[in-house]
């Protein structure tokens, strides 16, 4: 069972260049138009997360008591983590 899944996997992961250039999913061919996906979304995700969660630790933190220099010293703080 064991030689019988190496010989799989030795295979699986054995390079033929002529078999990837046939391939639908080819590594080394330029993208098609139906390969393409719309970038707008995930940036605008990732930025709104952090404008959300900067909200979240800033307000949570002014509820707590801290002053405007304690809030800069924990965000430089967890910006160096």
């Amino acid at each position: 069972m064991i030689c019988n899944f190496r010989q799989h996997f030795a295979g699986w992961r054995r390079f033929d260049p002529d078999v990837e250039h046939s391939s639908a999913d080819n590594p080394d061919a330029p993208f098609c138009d139906d390969q393409r996906r719309n970038a707008f979304p995930l940036p605008t995700l990732a930025f709104g997360w952090r404008v959300l969660i900067t909200g979240l630790m800033a307000d949570g933190a002014f509820g707590n008591g801290l002053a405007f220099g304690g809030v800069v010293r924990a965000f430089k703080a967890v910006a160096d983590l």
